[in-house]
């Protein structure tokens, strides 16, 4: 019953975080590459990123990052998986602390959380989670106009390299900023207050995703939810 009881707390610890999360890809495509003569315009970039790269209505989307999280109130650097292919979206964390998984699928509105370390799941109906969502902007009268978001560009050093970046402007929002590698669309770094306070470093993006991430690993033992 002890071990019961801690796998049980492992399991809710886990969901709080993995839920949090949720709530807010090989790379793809060869990078454009600019010139002088044709220098991207401000915003360019951000906008392929928002509303082609992670535009699960237009494809599925794959993205693998890497982040700083607050797991179970330590900072620690967390490599993590998102994909979203139709109404599912699955998102993987892994850090020395722990390696778990959630499968959320919007139109049922069920969620499996995955233990990789216990090989257990279980799953979990009518969470409040809001999961992302990509698209294109709505178009339409001067409210839509009064909310539309504004873009600023500029160059910045990070490690000791020079980035370009677009930074996003949104109302009622935090700016985020997308960096690429100089005069290239190349998606490098990415700061999101909504998913890490640190800067995100991209490591993967595209459109292909194996449908294998939306199953739970064969061999792992189901955990009845608590009540």
């Amino acid at each position: 019953m002890i071990f019961a009881g801690h796998i049980r707390r492992k399991f809710m610890a886990a969901a709080a975080v993995m839920l949090m999360t949720v709530s807010f890809m090989s790379v793809g495509a060869s990078a454009k590459v600019y010139d002088e003569k044709d220098p991207p315009k401000v915003g360019e970039r951000a906008r392929h990123i928002i509303f082609d790269v992670l535009n699960k209505t237009k494809h599925p989307v794959f993205l693998k990052y890497r982040a700083e999280m607050d797991m179970d109130g330590e900072k620690l650097m967390t490599l993590c998986t998102l994909a979203m292919k139709g109404n599912i979206t699955f998102l993987e964390m892994e850090s020395k602390a722990q390696h778990m998984s959630v499968i959320s699928d919007a139109g049922d509105h069920s969620h499996t959380l995955i233990m990789h370390g216990d090989k257990m799941y279980m799953k979990m109906k009518d969470s409040p989670i809001k999961l992302p969502v990509f698209g294109e902007p709505t178009e339409g009268g001067e409210e839509a106009k009064s909310s539309a978001p504004s873009y600023s560009a500029g160059s910045e050093d990070i490690g000791g390299k020079i980035y370009d970046y677009d930074k996003l402007i949104e109302k009622d929002s935090e700016p985020q900023s997308f960096y690429f590698n100089v005069m290239t669309d190349e998606w490098k770094y990415w700061l999101n207050s909504a998913m890490s306070d640190k800067l995100i470093e991209i490591l993967e993006y595209g459109a292909k995703v194996d449908d294998a991430l939306f199953k739970v690993p064969s061999g792992y033992q189901e955990m009845k939810m608590p009540y």
